[in-house]
């Protein structure tokens, strides 16, 4: 199925720095229940499993090719992790099996590796440490024409900054903003704060 057939109304770009609350399964679960969301579809973050990718490359000069698709492989262990713990939802590693998930009013988890390696949607993007999960879930929230993207951090945005101002502070990634195209409103939230 071609994304053009995919219409996700909301992205949520689950933060890899939140894969250490003891609550995130049930904490996530309530907060997608208490917003309503339709057709929502999770995006995981690296968190530790990115980490370890960037050890590797730090001990090993693998290069920042390689770091860039192994950190992506390491994308799919963050789905399926994400899959298991959050109430109603399912992993998805296409499309089609997000479409699949929504007809069955399940949460998809999007798994991004075969997407992002497979398809030609993500080829402008650098392969880079500049591009992490945050870029690929603004590029998902793109091409499936979502009407907002949450990202979900361990973290609040400093009131009134730009995009690029986030991006050369870490709170996303440097190629971020040039993602922000205005075709969907971004949401950033603090999730550790926000839903206990």
């Amino acid at each position: 199925m071609s994304p053009e057939r995919i219409r996700a109304s909301v992205v949520v770009k689950v933060g890899g720095s939140l894969f250490d609350l003891d609550d995130l399964g049930s904490r996530l679960g309530s907060w997608l229940v208490e917003n309503d969301f339709e057709d929502v579809l999770l995006v995981p973050g690296g968190g530790s499993f990115a980490n370890v990718v960037r050890q590797l490359d730090c001990h090993h000069g693998l290069g920042e090719e390689q770091s860039h698709w192994l950190a992506v492989a390491s994308l799919s262990v963050a789905a399926r992790f994400l899959a298991a713990i959050v109430p109603g939802a399912v992993l998805a590693s296409d499309w089609r099996d997000c479409a699949d998930a929504w007809k069955t009013h399940r949460i998809p988890v999007l798994d991004p590796n075969r997407i992002v390696s497979e398809t030609s949607d993500f080829d402008s993007l650098p392969h880079s440490w500049k591009v992490t999960s945050d870029s690929l879930a603004a590029k998902i929230a793109s091409i499936t024409k979502a009407r907002l993207l949450i990202l979900l951090k361990s973290v609040a945005l400093p009131e009134g900054w730009s995009w690029s101002e986030a991006g050369n502070h870490g709170y996303v990634d440097p190629c971020f903003a040039e993602l922000v195209d205005g075709s969907f409103n971004v949401q950033f939230v603090n999730f550790r704060h926000a839903h206990s």
